[in-house]
């Protein structure tokens, strides 16, 4: 039987009903409208049998696509939201993160996995990266300076915020970014090994002060 999509009349087995929201995530074309699903749930479910979205239809999904950061926004916000009211989701975290590729070409700290060649300079240059390569998000005082590449870009991770990526469902996903790390990152930087910019080495040397000074005296002698 034929049903009604986003995308016009399809068959109902090419069709799909909208889960939990995840349907703004990469389904626009095959997927049922809620309002018309709510005004005729029945022919839908049982005479049409079209079938509902799943996470593995989520994560198939998302494998096959690389996300602009508006839409990474979206996910990472959507996905604590959705745990609180589904987590039997949560099952699902470790590989919804690892299906999930960026295009972080408008992004500070980006690594290139594609890009243009220098025969072609009218192509632009494509920095997709994989969230699974992010291990940490940057604490307040220190977003403003030079960041490993396992960090969120600042700028994706001031649109997201903070308390989002603190959120529960992240543990597994996300930590602070030890200071340690930071440190030794930021030792090899030219900020500190040529000092320049000259504003950055300043803000790099406070910090390292500000963070020595902190310690008790034993963990200081270290």
């Amino acid at each position: 039987p034929p049903v009604l999509t986003a995308g016009g009349v399809v068959r109902g087995k090419d069709a799909v009903l909208p889960h939990r929201g995840m349907e703004a995530f990469g389904f626009a074309d095959n997927v049922v409208r809620r309002v018309v699903l709510e005004n005729a749930r029945e022919y839908h479910s049982l005479i049409a049998t079209v079938p509902t979205l799943s996470m593995d239809d989520l994560i198939c999904s998302l494998k096959g696509r690389v996300l602009e950061k508006d839409m990474l926004v979206r996910l990472l916000k959507w996905w604590p939201k959705v745990c609180r009211v589904e987590q039997s989701f949560m099952r699902w975290g470790l590989s919804l993160k690892e299906a999930v590729r960026f295009d972080a070409t408008t992004m500070a700290g980006g690594t290139a996995e594609s890009s243009s060649t220098d025969a072609d300079d009218d192509v632009q240059e494509v920095d997709v990266r994989r969230l699974e390569a992010i291990l940490y998000y940057t604490p307040k005082e220190l977003m403003d300076l030079p960041l490993p590449e396992a960090s969120f870009p600042p700028s994706l991770q001031k649109e997201i915020g903070l308390r989002i990526l603190e959120n529960s469902v992240y543990s597994g996903w996300f930590s602070p970014l030890p200071f340690v790390i930071w440190a030794s990152f930021v030792s090899q930087d030219e900020c500190l090994t040529e000092g320049r910019p000259e504003e950055v080495n300043v803000k790099v040397m406070a910090a390292l002060s500000k963070h020595f000074g902190s310690l008790e005296g034993r963990a200081r002698q270290r």
